[in-house]
């Protein structure tokens, strides 16, 4: 099988923001972001372990993967379509030089393994690229996922203030919900330390059949997978000892209500995707809506907060 393959040179500054366009594309197979800076997180969506020894102080690039049933003048359509919006949005910035070329499945699939390594997070868990010796880091819990097109690989900032507030909460027992769970790393890490009952819930069908296929190759078959919003997806009688959101601000903010509603007297909301500077402005949201004692943990321009109802 062979694919067609689409790299833009981009600023550093940019190269989210053309990643997230290219995700508008149906049938896309992947999209990867190479050369960024350590100093800047690598785009949670589009695969998060990074081996910095693979920096050359090249030009950072955006790589697209479509599908071999396209013809060139498909390719060429989708990119004209992205660069359109792309260079809307970024009137200043000067039309790059794509670069289209077919390759086969095998070069595709060594070029992401180049980049992905494992992660370790906290003092507990090591994120492993399926692909990878899983029996190294013989004393950790161990997470074992294939970067893709959904949320939550591991090094993303959220992502490991979320497992750290795991690591710190404890499984034992307990029954957590997972609302945005993308790749269900947090579920799975839940079900690993041994909560009772794992309930994972993400509008992306998408994000679902990845984290679908990540609950199989971990071998945690008490992870349930649910497609859908918090408030259609759940019955009123539910109840959760904890509640994991790991997105955006509003959304967090919006959920806090049916958080308070679905947790046990007692239960924690951990909530995170937001910039440390709006940490006032959700503590503020989650204190009206009835949580009491609220934790804040940051790393780097991030933060989390824990609040118990």
């Amino acid at each position: 099988m062979k694919w067609w393959e689409v790299r833009t040179p981009v600023d550093l500054t940019v190269v989210d923001q053309l990643a997230d366009l290219w995700l508008n594309i149906p049938d896309i197979k992947g999209v990867a972001t190479e050369n960024w800076s350590v100093d800047t997180p690598p785009h949670a969506e589009y695969g998060e372990w990074f081996d910095e020894s693979i920096l050359s102080g090249a030009q950072p690039m955006v790589v697209v993967y479509l599908p071999e049933t396209w013809d060139r003048e498909r390719v060429q359509s989708a990119v004209e379509t992205v660069l359109s919006e792309w260079m809307e949005d970024t009137p200043k910035t000067p039309r790059p030089n794509v670069q289209i070329r077919q390759l086969d499945e095998e070069e595709w699939a060594d070029g992401w393994k180049k980049e992905y390594r494992p992660v370790e997070i906290g003092h507990q868990f090591v994120i492993i690229p399926r692909w990878d010796d899983v029996a190294d880091h013989p004393t950790r819990v161990k997470i074992v996922l294939e970067p893709g097109m959904a949320f939550g690989t591991g090094t993303h900032e959220t992502t490991q203030l979320c497992l750290e507030a795991l690591e710190r909460l404890g499984g034992n027992g307990r029954e957590v919900l997972d609302v945005g769970c993308g790749t269900a790393i947090l579920s799975i890490a839940a079900a690993k330390v041994g909560a009772q009952k794992t309930t994972a819930i993400d509008i992306d069908p998408v994000a679902i059949r990845v984290a679908s296929d990540n609950v199989v190759q971990n071998g945690v078959p008490q992870v349930q997978l649910i497609e859908g919003d918090l408030v259609s997806a759940l019955p009123s009688f539910e109840q959760f000892d904890v509640i994991f959101a790991n997105i955006l601000r509003d959304i967090v903010i919006s959920l806090a209500p049916d958080a308070y509603r679905l947790l046990r007297t007692g239960g924690v909301f951990v909530c995170s995707g937001f910039v440390r500077d709006h940490l006032e402005l959700v503590r503020e949201a989650l204190s009206q809506t009835g949580f009491t004692a609220q934790h804040a943990y940051t790393k780097g321009d991030w933060a989390l907060i824990e609040a118990v109802k």
